[in-house]
């Protein structure tokens, strides 16, 4: 499913749209927030409610920052709840926020040795936080 949305919190006016992606793979509902800018609607809420993971930004300035991300991330409650587009040691542009700003704002946290995610592995609800390749 795809669920039009905006990559500001200006309908658009300042970055132009955005689509959250929802995905059904085996049993898994999988849902990418892609580079949302802006709270959602109640219409794509009810789309998202009950993911089994959900991908989601967290470093601001081009997305929802830190707090709007765990404000999210908790009205849906997904098994697994997965950082993005955040800064990181060798990555990501100095505008943007490190993962740890969202990551005090959550319970749970596991920090994954690896980048493979293995939901049914992992005690839910949980913020996994994959190993960057690059960082």
């Amino acid at each position: 499913q795809a669920i039009a949305s905006y990559h500001d919190d200006r309908n658009g006016a300042l970055r132009g749209s955005s689509i959250v992606r929802v995905f059904y793979i085996d049993d898994l509902k999988v849902v990418h927030m892609g580079d949302q800018g802006c709270m959602p609607g109640e219409a794509a809420l009810d789309m998202i409610t009950d993911a089994d993971v959900m991908m989601i930004p967290v470093g601001g300035f081009y997305t929802i920052d830190a707090r709007q991300a765990a404000e999210l991330a908790k009205k849906i409650a997904p098994a697994v709840t997965v950082p993005m587009h955040y800064r990181g040691d060798g990555f990501g542009y100095d505008v943007i926020a490190p993962v740890g700003d969202f990551l005090r704002l959550m319970d749970n946290v596991v920090m994954l040795d690896d980048n493979v995610i293995e939901p049914e592995k992992l005690d839910a609800p949980v913020v996994a936080v994959p190993k960057c390749p690059r960082g």
